[in-house]
């Protein structure tokens, strides 16, 4: 069989490709030094130059095949976030890698079409291969993919990168994972836990704000296969939603699997003071908020030290039913 570089139906795009995710993937194999890390941020910038000037130079007849080009960019940004440990620096220098590429795409747009076109940018793709990667890998990722994806996509949402689209996505994680009718989702709460602590607020306006236009757009967004005791009239996003968020992370603070149990009660804590934050008001927050102060004077008075945080108060999710009916 011929290869790629040698079958005459092959165009040149195609060939470039197929060597660029060649390179690339062999480029993944070792990344556990620094250095390693920072030369396949150079080489991901190197083509982002490449890729992001293609669309002022080809014809509009070109843009399936050029858009093709970009979905080539945008993996090699996707699969380098899940290759990077999700605390890792690098995961910040690739979000500001791409704030880089989209500044660089708009400088270019300035010079060479002398209008601003500011809006373009998020039209080549990168929110929608991001949506087609995480659902890829729902099916087939690990708990250090998923979790690290997760850090990339959420500190994108925050960069103000794509910010509906990855919203959207956020939201559809927390759905996935939340309210699916399942006890075996160990492996996908570190990843809704990153969602809850790097873009709370954002995913809380998406609940509350966009839901309805979300809905509308996109079937998967409806509940999922929660127990009875937990549905919601609401098919579309809302203050609802955010609430069986909050109480599923509630209930598996309680797990068995202390570990599984201590990172859900980090989830909570994520969200129980999210509306508080931008003076929202969100049921359940007051009540744990009263009852939390209480408790940590009561054991600031009790040890006769001038100050206490939370680590030194035993914090029971529970409070927050004090309000919730």
């Amino acid at each position: 069989m011929a290869s790629s570089q040698t079958d005459p139906n092959v165009s040149h795009d195609e060939r470039f490709r197929h060597e660029v995710l060649k390179g690339f993937a062999e480029d993944l194999q070792d990344i556990a030094s620094d250095k390693e890390k920072q030369d396949l941020l150079i080489s991901i910038k190197s083509f982002a130059f490449h890729f992001i000037k293609e669309p002022l130079k080809r014809p509009m007849a070109d843009f399936p095949t050029v858009q093709q080009n970009l979905d080539v960019l945008w993996y090699m940004f996707l699969k380098a976030s899940t290759a990077i440990d999700s605390d890792s620096l690098f995961q910040d220098r690739l979000v500001l890698l791409l704030l880089w590429t989209r500044q660089f795409d708009l400088v270019c747009k300035g010079l060479y079409t002398e209008q601003n076109m500011a809006g373009n940018w998020e039209s080549y793709g990168f929110a929608q291969s991001l949506q087609t990667f995480w659902e890829a890998l729902m099916r087939e990722g690990s708990e250090a993919e998923l979790q690290s994806l997760a850090t990339f996509s959420a500190k994108a949402l925050a960069a103000g990168i794509c910010e509906e689209q990855i919203s959207s996505t956020g939201l559809w994680y927390m759905r996935e994972v939340l309210e699916a009718n399942d006890d075996n989702i160990a492996k996908f709460v570190p990843g809704a836990v990153v969602w809850v602590e790097l873009c709370p607020h954002a995913l809380l306006q998406g609940c509350v704000l966009i839901g309805d236009e979300l809905q509308s757009e996109k079937s998967s967004l409806n509940l999922g296969t929660l127990p009875q005791d937990q549905r919601v009239d609401d098919a579309g996003f809302s203050m609802a939603r955010w609430l069986i968020w909050r109480r599923r992370f509630q209930k598996l603070s309680h797990h068995p699997d202390t570990s599984l149990a201590q990172l859900a009660k980090k989830g909570f804590m994520a969200m129980i003071h999210c509306g508080r934050d931008i003076d929202y008001t969100v049921p359940g927050e007051d009540v744990f908020a009263e009852k939390l102060q209480a408790t940590m004077w009561a054991e600031l008075v009790k040890s006769g030290k001038e100050s206490l945080d939370g680590d030194d108060v035993d914090i029971d999710p529970d409070w927050v039913d004090g309000q919730i009916e």
